[in-house]
């Protein structure tokens, strides 16, 4: 069982009412509370990794259009001091 802690109390107090040896029965009275556990939300980090998409072919292609694209200027650049 995890605790979590929502209060700090000065160490005087500590000592003087024997916080460190209390149990929940000495401050509520009946059953320990039973809390409900929801379902989580977000599905887990499993499940959402095979939704992922390899992209790096696409990103192989699209630097290879970029230089073809780019030789393509210096061509048509070329070209274009050739004629003047």
């Amino acid at each position: 069982m995890r605790l979590i802690q929502v209060f700090s109390f000065q160490s005087r107090y500590v000592k003087k009412f024997k916080l460190t040896e209390a149990t929940f029965e000495n401050f509520f009275c009946g059953p320990l509370p039973v809390f409900v556990r929801s379902k989580p939300k977000k599905p887990p980090k499993a499940k959402a990794k095979k939704n992922l998409i390899d992209l790096t072919g696409e990103d192989e292609l699209i630097k290879q259009k970029k230089k073809e694209r780019k030789e393509q200027k210096e061509a048509i650049k070329k070209k274009k001091k050739g004629e003047v």
